[in-house]
């Protein structure tokens, strides 16, 4: 089983490898790929951060204030990538290079730090266990499959990893990797009582990303009660939370909006996406639940189990009501309070596991996935940050549960039929999901995204790249990439993206009006001395050939200077 666990491990590592790979070398004709997406994009650039002084490459302000660079909770791992920025400086190893090189070290050092803490709390089934937990994934890429007949124009829809459950797979590809390797490893120095390196630990993955941090230490104090620790090795980590999230603090002082927009965007897009996190945890809760019959006889009473049945389909319906994947139901504001009896029963099974007389790690494992679900499942509406982000956490307690519950059960097919099956669920969400990278034409047309420039955009930047320093008017596509490629800042962002471009509609508005109808007062706005005008951007208009534009490229897509 040990070989198989390997195998495991290097199928997750390599994934996202050759996931560049493929991108690179099958890309279509006449386009260059860039990266997955605007996340990246971050990123990359944050490795060259160097070249712009550390400030933000997209926050042109009117006032004239420079913002400082990406310091809002939706880009705590730019601080991860401070160590890369000087070696990118020093060597001029190219930085999408040094990206790629991070994420297979983040998900080694993630999957590591896993296998150890699955090793200190189940040392005999520590194979099985983190095999369940490497390819476990919830029904997400076979709904993908099934709606898709159904529904086809949602097929293609992005941001479902939240809801439908996808297991560690997606974050071992993804910039979260680090940060969950870093609180894993402060967990295990917990548990064995090595406080001092935990505390550094906890401290160092609030930094990179708050959410995982706080995360962790829900998960300390869960331990703390079940195993009756005193408050005095949970307060010295407390206080290292507290020092390290300090940080968070001066920056939301100085920049609050970033903040509150993150948070907006947050709780509107994983209202979309969490149809029902039960749902998405897959086979191994069916397996999860047969255990909790097994050791905890009163959930499968009439009362309870009709309680359960109840609340259950309110909150599904509420969540389902304001989601993509179905058809319009009524919904109505007040509906929020359908979430209120399931969280209740939640908490009263809390309650009776941790008054159980089972073994002290079973009752943690279950207390552990109770409060997270309960976190999970908090209406995000009243609260939009945390419940989307901290899904990850329910796969751990789920894994080491599930495969307790598949005790019971000698058939030696079984552990590999749902192995099978989770991972083909990885599969298809995954495919699908990047599908949305491959589907770029519209209508014959190039639909403006930033997976892909068109030759002539790339050569533009190539060119803008020689020339003086300056501010960049472009689309948001162009400007997702444009400070990577150009040294250059822009104006806009990805997708209207509030949390990175402050002010993010009226630049949008600006963006459109000057392209449409050229206005040297918006250049000066903004303090804009090139405009980029290329594939997207001629679609809005003709600049004409106003006195105070001076064309500087004019191969395919074409660059002028501002000449006030």
């Amino acid at each position: 089983m040990k070989k198989y666990a390997m195998a495991a491990a290097l199928a997750l590592m390599i994934a996202p490898v050759m996931q560049y790979a493929l991108f690179f070398g099958l890309h279509p004709e006449g386009l260059v790929f860039n990266s997955l997406g605007e996340d990246e994009a971050l990123f990359i650039t944050a490795i060259k951060l160097s070249e712009f002084g550390y400030e933000s490459p997209w926050t042109l302000e009117s006032d004239g204030v420079v913002r400082l660079a990406f310091l809002n909770p939706a880009n705590g791992p730019v601080f991860m990538l401070f160590p890369l920025s000087v070696i990118y400086a020093a060597s001029g190893i190219s930085a999408l290079g040094l990206f790629a090189l991070f994420k297979l070290f983040s998900a080694a050092l993630m999957l590591a730090s896993i296998y150890l803490l699955v090793r200190h709390f189940d040392f005999k089934c520590r194979h099985r266990i983190f095999i369940l937990l490497a390819l476990s994934a919830g029904f997400g890429g076979l709904i993908h499959l099934i709606s898709s007949f159904f529904y086809p124009e949602r097929l293609l829809y992005p941001q479902s990893l939240f809801g439908f459950g996808v297991s560690i797979f997606r974050f071992v590809e993804s910039y979260q990797a680090f940060s969950l390797a870093l609180g894993t490893l402060s967990m295990l120095f917990f548990v064995k009582k090595r406080v001092l390196l935990s505390s550094l630990l906890l401290g160092l993955t609030v930094l990179v990303y708050p959410f995982h941090g706080v995360s962790f230490f829900m998960v300390m104090a869960v331990y703390c009660r079940v195993f009756s620790l005193g408050a005095s090795q949970l307060s010295k980590v407390f206080a290292s939370l507290l020092l390290f999230s300090s940080v968070w603090a001066f920056s939301y002082i100085f920049q609050p909006a970033l903040f509150d927009n993150y948070a907006n965007a947050v709780g509107t897009v994983s209202v979309n996406v969490l149809p029902s996190v039960l749902l998405g945890l897959g086979p191994l809760f069916i397996f999860l639940l047969y255990d909790m019959k097994k050791r905890f006889p009163f959930v499968s009473g009439k009362r309870h189990l009709a309680f359960f049945v109840a609340s259950f389909a309110l909150m599904s319906y509420y969540q389902i009501s304001s989601s993509v994947w179905a058809p319009p139901l009524p919904s109505h504001p007040l509906f929020i309070v359908f979430n209120i009896p399931f969280l209740a029963f939640l908490g009263y099974l809390a309650k009776r596991v941790l008054e159980s007389g089972h073994e002290k790690r079973i009752v943690f494992m279950y207390a552990w996935f109770i409060v997270f679900l309960f976190v999970v499942m908090f209406p995000v509406k009243l609260f939009s940050v945390l419940p989307p982000k901290v899904t990850v956490f329910l796969y751990f307690p789920l894994a080491f549960l599930a495969h307790e519950g598949m005790k019971n059960f000698k058939h030696a097919g079984l552990f590999v039929a749902v192995v099978a099956v989770s991972a083909l669920s990885i599969f298809f969400f995954y495919s699908f999901e990047q599908m949305d990278a491959r589907n770029i034409y519209k209508n014959g047309a190039l639909g403006e995204q930033n997976f892909f420039y068109a030759e002539s955009d790339m050569k533009a930047l190539g060119f803008l790249k020689g020339m003086p320093a300056g501010n960049v008017m472009s689309s948001q596509a162009i400007g997702t990439y444009l400070p990577y490629y150009s040294g250059k800042k822009s104006l806009l962002f990805g997708t209207s993206r509030g949390d990175i471009v402050l002010d993010v509609g009226e630049k949008l508005s600006d963006y459109r009006k000057f392209y449409s109808s050229p206005s040297r007062d918006i250049l000066e706005k903004y303090g804009i001395r090139y405009v980029f005008y290329g594939t997207f951007e001629k679609r809005l208009g003709d600049l004409g050939s106003p006195d105070y534009l001076r064309k500087v490229y004019g191969d395919g897509a074409e660059i002028y200077e501002f000449t006030p």
